[in-house]
């Protein structure tokens, strides 16, 4: 008697819980065609309905192909010595990729008396379960009156979207369910579907990875250019550079560090020679020293005269006028300048003169 009543109880709450339940089946779009199982649509009051998920997961894959950076115009420059810094420019670019999504969500309403949860995986079109077909749901058990949806991967080969007892042990299927891959909602959007990349770089050969890069899309292509500033060495010497470039999102076939960004290189030209120093002014020439005065001639000797015979001399009366005539002359020659030849020329007559007076004077003692 006690088993009726309990039989009849659990009528009655199914009569209450049919509607409640009917109003989240009507609910579903494109609900699912159950072939098979216990709780079916349509076979009691207790039932499972699916159908798909207004809301898909967005794709996985990543939107943009591999982050590539390469030099905008001369990549090789020569400065002056004492140049502090000089300029490059980098490009950077990336290529959208076609996403597809690789799982879809199944909405799941229930009609039942307990709170419960559930096995569910794909299985083909001869009912086999295909490998690694598992689907998760969320939340793990399904309220006795509620919702949940489960999500799977999406397979090619899937024919059937089936949903077993709990507990591997209890061979009870609730419930199997066509599905078919073209009447999936297109994917939403999500973390994986974000499209804008974010890109770090160096602005100089002294600084980390932390500028954010600016870029455009045009034509499916992520393009974004920056300027690199590299500090040129000393003289005579070249130093090569390359920026850092760190790719911070998810969503590109590049994670962290960009590998094989082109280097650039600076080469200092040498130092200017320093000018040479002034010539020194050249010292004036020495005056010639003035010719020394000739010597003068040495005073001719002179020649005794011939001796003069007594005879010679008519008498003293002529003599003595010859002796005074002499002087006389001596004198006047002794009043003009004498001069070199002149001189001696005087002096030798003084002496003949002096002599011949000498000679007389004796003859007459």
């Amino acid at each position: 008697m006690g088993k009726c009543k309990k039989f009849a109880t659990a009528l009655s709450m199914g009569a209450l819980i049919l509607p409640f339940g009917a109003g989240y089946a009507a609910a579903e779009e494109k609900p699912l065609d159950c072939t098979d199982g216990t709780m079916c649509p349509g076979l009691g009051i207790f039932n499972i309905q699916a159908g798909y998920s207004s809301s898909q997961p967005a794709p996985t894959g990543k939107v943009w192909g591999k982050v590539t950076a390469e030099t905008v115009g001369e990549n090789t420059k020569t400065v002056e010595a004492g140049t502090q810094e000089t300029e490059f420019t980098y490009r950077v670019r990336a290529t959208a990729q076609k996403t597809a999504p690789t799982h879809f969500s199944i909405s799941l309403t229930t009609t039942g008396l307990f709170e419960r949860g559930y096995r569910i995986y794909l299985t083909d079109e001869h009912k086999s379960k295909i490998k690694d077909s598992d689907c998760t749901l969320n939340p793990k058990k399904i309220p006795a009156q509620g919702k949940a949806t489960a999500t799977c991967p999406l397979l090619k080969n899937a024919k059937y979207f089936e949903i077993w007892h709990e507990d591997p042990g209890m061979l009870d299927m609730m419930g199997r369910y066509v599905i078919n891959t073209d009447d999936i909602p297109k994917a939403g959007t999500g973390a994986a579907a974000d499209r804008d990349l974010k890109i770090k770089y160096s602005g100089s050969s002294d600084a980390p990875a932390s500028s954010l890069l600016s870029a455009t899309v045009n034509a499916g292509t992520w393009e974004g250019t920056f300027t690199y500033k590299v500090k040129p060495g000393a003289a005579g010497k070249t130093v090569k550079s390359a920026p850092k470039i760190t790719v911070e999102s998810t969503n590109s076939e590049t994670a962290g560090e960009v590998t094989g960004v082109p280097e650039v290189s600076v080469t200092t030209k040498d130092a200017p020679a320093p000018a040479p120093a002034p010539a020194p002014a050249p010292a004036p020439a020495p005056a010639p020293a003035p010719a020394p005065a000739p010597a003068p001639a040495p005073t001719p000797k002179p020649e005794p005269g011939p001796a003069q015979s007594p005879e010679s001399h008519s008498g003293p009366e002529k003599i003595i006028p010859d002796q005074a005539a002499a002087t006389q002359q001596i004198s006047q020659k002794e009043r003009l300048p004498r001069t070199g030849g002149a001189a001696a020329a005087v002096a030798a007559a003084a002496a003949m003169c002096i002599f011949a007076g000498a000679r007389l004077k004796k003859r007459r003692n």
